[in-house]
């Protein structure tokens, strides 16, 4: 009886977390339909991504026209005293090259990365200076254009978190969604461009 209970405990823990990441595809497919701009898109989904994973504070991250290298170009919380608080650490001249840092490094090799425990990734000086701050884990996510990582989503909590495999799984197939999108807008804003020249 008490194994059929922890069965059914199981079965609905698994129900809610196969719901929540429906929820996650379903807001980001929702507002790549419903947004004209890349830059409304991109506001709205680091919103929705972080508010439905459940994390404090985002950080959307763009690639130059050459993809030399990635700077910060949106910051979210709920809080909007907070968000302006946390983005001054950044200012126009932060940017990571190839390999560089933490964001560097998923820049280059187009995969995400989940520290639970940002003050022990000594590696990264910008998670010791964010772990400072009050921060425990950290999590990126490539956003990619089929060829090569064009953005990155990275989002912040204040607790320490394992890392979640499927949850991963979900957001990658969310960061090629939102890649496809972002390149097709560029797409459309050089074409009018070059129409109204």
């Amino acid at each position: 009886e008490f194994a059929g209970y922890i069965g059914s405990c199981i079965d609905i823990n698994e129900r809610r977390k196969n719901e929540r990441y429906l929820k996650i595809q379903y807001d980001i497919s929702k507002t790549l339909a419903e947004s004209d701009s890349l830059e409304e898109a991109s506001k709205k989904l680091l919103k929705n991504i972080c508010s439905d994973i459940g994390w404090n504070f985002g950080i959307l991250w763009l690639a130059d026209e050459k993809n030399e290298y990635i700077k910060p170009d949106y910051f979210w919380s709920e809080d909007d005293n907070f968000t302006k608080e946390n983005s001054e650490l950044y200012n126009d001249s932060m940017r990571f090259s190839k390999g560089m840092d933490f964001t560097g490094t998923i820049f280059k090799e187009g995969k995400s990365m989940w520290t639970k425990d940002l003050s022990k990734d000594k590696s990264f000086k910008r998670l010791e200076e964010l772990s400072r701050k009050g921060w425990k884990s950290g999590l990126g996510i490539p956003i990619s254009n089929g060829k090569e990582t064009i953005a990155i989503f990275e989002c912040f909590n204040n607790k320490s978190i394992e890392e979640k495999k499927e949850l991963i799984e979900v957001l990658e197939s969310a960061g090629r969604q939102i890649g496809n999108f972002m390149e097709r807008k560029r797409t459309e804003e050089k074409l009018r461009i070059s129409y109204l020249e």
